[in-house]
């Protein structure tokens, strides 16, 4: 990111349910309008003139990918069309909110960076911090992301939980 440049961040404070260990705002999507509160973001982003230009771009929650596709993929447009200095876009993702098809949308609209919520490759650990997926699932989504056109990738990975070690890290690795 250049000098003088700015860092956009977007929060999406909804997820299909609320992790254990999550300090983020965030509530469950259900019960909630999505659309509205997207529709109010890209109104706000609009009052603001960026003139430096945007050097990285973030949607991140909460969970990104819990919204109807119509809502991110809306959110997405603006903000790449709006932002378009943007050397770097990333959208969070949840591993069992992904596929190839989600994914691809997001590289068209130009995301060029995914951060995927992967958090253990553990199923015990997963299950102690209330995730909703599955260590497979986070091959998956790599493996479409990949496929997708993505080669930016980061996860996003909690260690030393209670009970964790680093033969468990290592044993959940291979």
């Amino acid at each position: 990111m250049g000098t003088g440049q700015t860092a956009l961040y977007i929060h999406i404070p909804f997820c299909t349910q609320k992790c254990r260990y999550c300090g983020f705002y965030s509530e469950p999507v259900s019960g909630h309008d999505p659309g509205r509160v997207v529709n109010a973001i890209i109104k706000e982003m609009k009052s603001y003139d960026l003139a430096s230009g945007v050097g990285t771009a973030y949607i991140g929650g909460g969970s990104p990918t819990c919204l109807p596709a119509k809502d991110l993929f809306g959110l997405v447009k603006e903000v790449a069309g709006r932002f378009n200095t943007a050397a770097e876009f990333t959208v969070e993702v949840n591993p069992s909110q992904t596929d190839e098809a989600l994914l691809a949308e997001l590289r068209k609209l130009k995301v060029n960076r995914l951060s995927i919520g992967a958090q253990s490759f553990n199923q015990s650990e997963l299950d102690l911090l209330g995730r909703d997926h599955r260590p497979e699932d986070i091959e998956n989504a790599v493996i479409a992301a990949r496929k997708a056109g993505f080669d930016n990738i980061g996860l996003d990975l909690i260690f030393a939980l209670p009970g964790s070690s680093e033969d468990l890290l290592l044993r959940s690795l291979r």
